[in-house]
């Protein structure tokens, strides 16, 4: 059973073309805010900081983003889509389970996204501070599905569907932030 298409293919081997020094440390790192642990202790951090400026509500909303890799965790499970291989591509991050959709980019939507909804509502909050927030938010929002077809730990249709339901689970985050 053919578990991508021609576009996938086509995609993952010309930006693995690409032979620019540091794209694979970049990859890496931009990916690392995805790693388990690290996203786990980010949302974390980012409540506790939120909750100490008094933002008890952008808190518990923030805490609510981990429901994003919970959710995709079990839409692996259903539709238990083999990830790429390296028969076909460079494979610089070999993960075991399903690829369809991405975690990363579903949880890089969902926090930087709410994130960026923060920076956007509260214009009370320093203006250096949201820009930086809204910066960063967008750039590895955008970063993260490269990184992850780069390290070939992803197809394009398997980032795709990331966005799709990442942006799912961000539009109820904030329709529920919003009541």
């Amino acid at each position: 059973m053919c578990y991508f298409n021609a576009i996938d293919l086509t995609v993952t081997q010309a930006m693995q073309a690409w032979t620019i020094p540091g794209l694979l440390l970049l990859a890496r790192a931009v990916s690392w805010f995805g790693e388990f642990w690290v996203a786990i202790i980010s949302v974390i951090i980012t409540a506790v900081i939120l909750l100490f400026f008094s933002y008890r509500r952008e808190a518990i909303f923030t805490l609510a983003v981990l429901t994003a890799p919970t959710l995709n965790y079990f839409l692996k499970l259903i539709i238990n889509r083999p990830r790429p291989n390296s028969e076909l591509i460079k494979v610089f991050t070999s993960l075991t389970d399903s690829g369809f959709p991405s975690g990363h980019v579903s949880y890089y939507v969902v926090f930087f996204g709410f994130l960026f909804f923060l920076a956007l509502k509260h214009k009370s909050w320093p203006s250096f501070l949201r820009l930086i927030l809204l910066v960063i938010s967008i750039a590895l929002i955008i970063l993260i599905s490269f990184s992850r077809i780069y390290l070939g730990a992803h197809w394009l249709s398997d980032i795709l569907g990331g966005y799709i339901f990442g942006a799912i689970i961000l539009s109820a985050l904030i329709y529920f932030y919003k009541q």
